[in-house]
């Protein structure tokens, strides 16, 4: 629906998919924690992907798929205009997303970790 919306209001977003199909950050915890039993998280152990491109084409936004940095330049135009685009950008299984989360930690102390003096800061914020 949100699509369908961006359409409707011919609002000027470009919306960026990282698209490493599969479920990335289960899938790494899976690799971290559980010995690379990769369940329902990668194709062909029980995840696919759907073809994001296709979809925005279903609902009228122009989309393309961007499978290397060199496809990159061919975009330009796409980004100066006021339509709405999305780009699928291609990138490995095995692309890592941080910051993350790691077990047994607050939802603040993410890995990599932020510098103490500037963790403690963020969290004492409203207390000045």
């Amino acid at each position: 629906q949100e699509l369908q919306f961006i359409f409707r209001e011919n609002l000027p977003i470009k919306i960026f998919v990282i698209n490493n199909n599969s479920l990335g950050m289960i899938r790494h915890f899976q690799e971290m924690y559980f010995s690379s039993n990769f369940a329902q998280t990668v194709e062909n152990k029980g995840y696919s992907a759907p073809d994001f491109v296709s979809i925005a084409k279903a609902y009228k936004i122009k989309a393309m798929y961007i499978k290397s940095i060199d496809e990159i330049n061919n975009i330009s135009e796409l980004l100066a205009n006021d339509e709405p685009c999305l780009f699928d950008v291609q990138v490995g299984n095995t692309t890592f997303v941080y910051p993350k989360l790691e077990f047994t930690k607050p939802i603040y102390d993410q890995e990599p970790p932020l510098d103490r003096d500037l963790l403690d800061e963020l969290l004492n914020y409203e207390d000045k």
